[in-house]
């Protein structure tokens, strides 16, 4: 746990080199998902952000599969487990993707891993979602790794 939470802030203070150096928003949000997927040990992860009407969201830095096929599809920004998440502004993680009934149909998500979806806020205000994924069934995320996403 401890080394974890060390890892933990390791990737935050570089997170914040990267804000200090101007490192441009795209590359930014590629580190954090990338750092993210290797602190949590997943195989997949993406941030999503909340479109200037509001209305939409689009997934804008990740890895795997998923991000692979949906990083240039505009999406409704209450859809899917994603939605839930910008709407309530509350982590939320699922043990067996497959039974979330609520899911968005594509092919790419018919999985059936453990997810974690954690808020992004700017002055208290949900901008975006983080959201990381396992590769494996029964490999769930520990309360300890989503206290890490809450914070």
């Amino acid at each position: 746990m401890l080394q974890h939470q060390n890892d933990y802030l390791k990737a935050l203070h570089d997170i914040a080199l990267g804000l200090l150096s101007n490192l441009d928003s795209n590359n930014l949000f590629q580190y954090i998902v990338v750092k993210a997927c290797e602190l949590l040990d997943c195989s997949q992860g993406y941030i999503s952000l909340i479109s200037a009407d509001g209305e939409t969201r689009r997934m804008t830095a990740g890895i795997g599969e998923i991000y692979d096929s949906l990083r240039d599809v505009s999406q409704p920004k209450a859809a899917g487990m994603t939605g839930e998440v910008l709407l309530s502004g509350k982590t939320q993680t699922i043990d067996f993707y497959g039974n979330y009934t609520n899911r968005i149909n594509h092919p790419a998500l018919d999985r059936r891993y453990p997810v974690a979806i954690a808020p992004l806020f700017l002055n208290e205000t949900v901008v975006g979602a983080l959201a990381l994924m396992r590769s494996q069934v029964g490999d769930i995320f520990k309360k300890e790794q989503i206290d890490l996403l809450d914070q």
